[in-house]
């Protein structure tokens, strides 16, 4: 029973991640190999297409973020935030609560989307150019 959780627990570990990259990879590089010339090119070029497409993405999406701090989006969001806790001092009122509560949510959820959002966003980046990088290798080894 210990030693079932303990591998558990291990499968998250560095050395264990690492190792099982490398399988990954050493699976992916015979694969490759196995390909002809030509079937090597076509999925270099669709992965480097693919790789600047998710580039050009994060690019606008890292623009529009910028935008809309500058524009001050974000300011106006808290002030509704403060003017509501400021109107909930006074009155105390159901509504004002729930008004309170569903515009800090919003805010709360919508920061928490943009991170996601951005994380998987390079994430799919570092995958694909890992990929461009190993079509590489493999061309390099046909020649």
């Amino acid at each position: 029973m210990r030693k079932k959780w303990y591998l558990k627990l291990m499968r998250y570990s560095f050395p264990e991640r690492k190792k099982r990259a490398l399988e990954t990879y050493t699976m992916e590089m015979e694969t490759l190999e196995k390909m002809s010339a030509r079937e090597l090119n076509f999925e270099y070029v669709h992965a480097k297409a693919a790789y600047e497409q998710q580039k050009n993405r994060m690019g606008i999406f890292g623009i529009t973020l910028t935008m809309s701090v500058i524009m001050g989006v974000w300011k106006e969001l808290f002030s509704v935030i403060a003017e509501g806790l400021y109107n909930w001092g006074m009155y105390q009122s159901r509504e004002v609560e729930l008004i309170l509560f569903l515009v800090t949510f919003g805010v709360l959820v919508m920061t928490v989307l943009i991170g996601i959002l951005l994380y998987k966003s390079m994430k799919k980046a570092r995958n694909l150019y890992k990929r461009v990088l190993m079509l590489e290798e493999a061309q390099m080894r046909k020649r």
